[in-house]
């Protein structure tokens, strides 16, 4: 596991995982000139780190993220993109894991 994606990891699980995570992103790939594209390589990349730990299987990202799925119709004013809602569903998975669970993963050495 490298840097980058224990800081990922770190950052999906903070107080504020949607800040963090933009935060890490541009600290290490740059800032983009239209916020949507770099949602879709954050997401892409929070994707990667969920296929690869096993965090999500893959009926779990398409209930998830079917347009018609309850919750998205208690709130139809929410209306985001798709990068968006794949952002919230593999933080939200990453978030509740418990570390233990992620092999590789080292905790910073206050937790230890």
């Amino acid at each position: 596991m490298n840097t980058t994606t224990q800081l990922f990891i770190r950052a999906c699980k903070s107080k504020n995982p949607n800040q963090r995570v933009h935060s890490v992103y541009n600290r290490f790939y740059g800032k983009l000139t239209v916020p949507s594209d770099s949602d879709a390589y954050i997401a892409e990349l929070l994707l990667k780190i969920c296929e690869d730990y096993k965090l999500l299987s893959l009926s779990k990202i398409v209930s998830e993220l079917d347009p018609n799925s309850f919750w998205k119709r208690l709130y139809p004013e929410n209306q985001e993109t798709y990068n968006q809602n794949v952002i919230k569903v593999c933080t939200s998975a990453i978030m509740f894991t418990e570390i233990k669970n992620i092999e590789g993963f080292i905790s910073p050495r206050k937790f230890r």
